[in-house]
């Protein structure tokens, strides 16, 4: 569907919407993928040497964990099961030093960022979802820019 078009036709009921298990479908990797970030934030606010920039980045998790909370509210209200985080991995590799952790977040957030754009341009995607998806990529917008300082300021160790 045109991106001029999409605005029009999906308001209020007007044109096709997604079913409810496509809703879902397209919902649960994110719901997998905003676990992992939570994950990945703990960890990094437990290891930082640098205690302001862990202070920093932990003034967000609040509503980073709110989000999270949203998007499988979400999937239920579409009569789905969100995935509950049991499987996934604690033991994160984010590197030992401080830099190496603000570019690894840095990384982890855009490819949220990424997968979230990605479900917000299916088409037919139902307004509540849609509704959900724009308030996530804001706040991965909101995270982003508070790593943006740190990123700027610390140099990408090398890769091996």
């Amino acid at each position: 569907m045109y991106n001029v078009l999409k605005p029009i036709l999906n308001r209020g009921g007007a044109g096709y919407s997604m079913t409810r298990a496509e809703s879902v479908a397209a919902m649960n990797p994110l719901v997998e993928q905003h676990g992992k970030l939570i994950l990945a934030y703990d960890a990094a606010l437990r290891r930082f040497a640098d205690r302001d920039l862990a202070a920093s980045l932990n003034e967000g998790m609040n509503r980073t964990r709110t989000e999270l909370a949203k998007l499988k509210e979400t999937v239920l209200s579409l009569g789905g099961i969100p995935p509950n985080g049991v499987d996934l991995d604690t033991d994160l590799d984010l590197g030992g030093t401080d830099a190496e952790m603000v570019h690894r977040l840095d990384d982890i957030e855009r490819a949220y960022r990424e997968a979230i754009q990605d479900a917000l341009d299916l088409p037919h995607q139902q307004l509540r979802s849609t509704a959900i998806l724009e308030n996530n990529i804001k706040g991965s917008e909101a995270r982003l820019g508070a790593l943006h300082p740190f990123v700027t300021r610390m140099r990408r160790p090398a890769t091996a």
